[in-house]
């Protein structure tokens, strides 16, 4: 019975994760025009906290994660998108490897830290 529930706990974090996939290729296919796995390489990337988080602390900290990731996904892409200007590579994807990544860990650890301190208040409690 328990291995139902943690096996379903795990489907739900996975679905975050995959959220983000989803909105990179609605993005793409939105705003761009471009195809449907345009920016998948570096989500395959910024997705390694949220995927370390759920396999080692579970949904909450993973889904903690995935939310962290969003603002910067999204100005990334915004400026992956934007009608080239002139000056060399695009770097809109810089922000979101340097700040986005450590502040998602960050994030999720903090969150996975936050339920094992109430947990085991709640155990000493009873």
């Amino acid at each position: 019975m328990k291995l139902r529930v943690f096996i379903a706990d795990r489907i739900l974090g996975a679905l975050g994760i995959a959220g983000l996939f989803a909105l990179q290729s609605a993005y793409e296919l939105v705003f761009c025009g471009g195809g449907v796995f345009g920016f998948w390489e570096v989500t395959l990337v910024l997705v390694v906290p949220p995927v370390l988080l759920l396999l080692i602390s579970g949904t909450r900290p993973a889904l903690v994660s995935c939310a962290v990731l969003i603002p910067f996904i999204l100005l990334a892409n915004g400026a992956e998108c934007a009608p080239y200007r002139g000056g060399g590579a695009a770097m809109g994807y810089v922000p979101a490897l340097l700040f986005g990544m450590p502040l998602s860990f960050i994030a999720g650890v903090a969150t996975a830290i936050r339920m094992f301190l109430k947990r085991r208040r709640l155990a000493n409690a009873s």
